[in-house]
């Protein structure tokens, strides 16, 4: 392989961990080399509860890609969400000072700057600046506004900030587990770059991404982000409510969802009775396969109910006639489609990370949407560019320096 440049997209879930590393091939094709999972413990709803617990697991999951893939890793781009993160629209508007009137690409980082220079809370961060549309002289839909000729730029962006603690604690446990971090990226948008297609975005579309503890949104729009927001509901409530109705540990729930679970009654295809270990020194009994969808579906249901209503109070339902991509974790419970069709009245499919070369059936999970995402986003930004950072980027990124700076102090 004549490519020796690779990127490891890493997200420390509520539930699982979960490493993906890949690199460009001699055709300049994204291939997945290796991939690392251990159970999540310390993190509850994308923020850190626990430090050691938390890095003993990311470890766990770095250790298990690089044997699968023989490399050592030292570096991760690293997924966040949850919330604590906010998103606000903000304006830039400024005057092209060249005498020829052409905008460069210095024009737009200042127009970009401009318009991220809003108050942002004390206990808030800046991660993103996501450029939604470019206006020049009132001649609106402009997408690259460079070697375009004007008077005055403007931008409309989105700003994506973080909570301080929650970031730093994050960043904390990464390098905890002898890991530097390359990018800090908003979880959705990397999931987004692995499960949605291009036309999905264009035409307008909603991303819900539910894991073990919590479900993050995003409303795509003309291609770019509209709106992002995350909810505290996830599959976990539902592997608690079967441990409780079943009186059996929350592992064996989990296991049992996993293998049996249906999100409604009427689309069970496999009926019949299925084994549950007691807890302690109980023996295994029977339980009819109804009796557990009774228990799943009221709860998938309430799960669905709220997701939907977030997305109804985002004002922007008339605006995403591709519907609903659900990915994540809890997306593969059998009959969640339909589930989702039914409630959310908008056509719902499961996302899956795509297709490519060296991506092995392990990695075409749903789960690993994010962290396949983050790989496919720095790798795609190498072709783009011709290395891994673009030129400005790192006033995009530039929290994570004061919190590396942060981190050393404290070591």
């Amino acid at each position: 392989m004549g490519k020796t440049n690779y990127v490891v997209g890493l997200d420390v879930g509520t539930s699982k961990v979960s490493a993906c590393l890949g690199q460009l091939n001699d055709n300049n094709q994204i291939q997945i080399i290796g991939v690392g999972e251990a159970v999540s413990e310390g993190v509850k709803q994308g923020m850190i509860t626990d430090l050691e617990r938390a890095t003993k697991a990311v470890s766990k999951a770095i250790e298990e890609a690089e044997k699968i893939s023989g490399l050592d890793i030292g570096e991760v781009s690293l997924g966040v969400g949850g919330s604590h993160l906010r998103s606000q629209p903000s304006r830039g508007v400024i005057a092209i000072s060249r005498s020829d009137k052409e905008i460069t690409p210095k024009d737009v980082e200042r127009v970009i700057d401009q318009a991220r220079a809003i108050p942002v809370p004390l206990e808030q961060e800046v991660i993103d600046v996501l450029p939604q549309r470019y206006i020049i002289d009132d001649q609106d839909g402009i997408i690259d506004p460079v070697g375009m000729s004007g008077i005055r730029l403007e931008t409309e962006v989105l700003i994506i900030s973080g909570g301080v603690a929650a970031i730093q604690n994050m960043v904390k446990v990464v390098n905890k587990a002898g890991l530097r971090i390359k990018d800090l990226v908003v979880g959705s948008l990397a999931a987004s770059s692995s499960v949605l297609l291009k036309d999905e975005k264009e035409l307008g579309v909603a991303l819900v991404d539910i894991g073990g503890g919590k479900a993050d949104i995003a409303i795509f729009i003309e291609g770019n982000i509209r709106y992002l927001g995350s909810l505290p509901v996830g599959g976990d409530l539902i592997s608690k409510d079967i441990a409780f109705g079943l009186r059996t540990s929350f592992k064996e729930a989990e296991g049992i969802k996993k293998e049996f679970g249906w999100a409604k009654r009427d689309l069970i295809t496999n009926s019949g009775e299925i084994a549950v270990t007691g807890i302690g020194r109980r023996e295994a009994r029977k339980v009819p396969m109804e009796a557990l969808v009774e228990i799943i579906e009221p709860r998938i249901e309430e799960i669905l109910s709220i997701i939907n209503r977030e997305i109804q109070k985002s004002n922007l339902v008339e605006l995403i006639p591709g519907g609903l991509v659900i990915t994540g974790g809890a997306s593969q419970l059998r009959g969640l489609e339909q589930c989702a069709e039914q409630i959310f009245d908008m056509p719902t499919r499961i996302g899956t990370p795509s297709e490519m070369p060296g991506l092995s059936q392990q990695s075409q999970d749903p789960g690993l949407a994010l962290s396949v995402g983050l790989v496919q986003l720095s790798l795609n930004e190498e072709m783009e560019t011709g290395h891994f950072h673009k030129k400005g980027k790192a006033k995009l990124f530039e929290p994570i320096e004061r919190w590396k700076r942060w981190l050393e102090e404290i070591f």
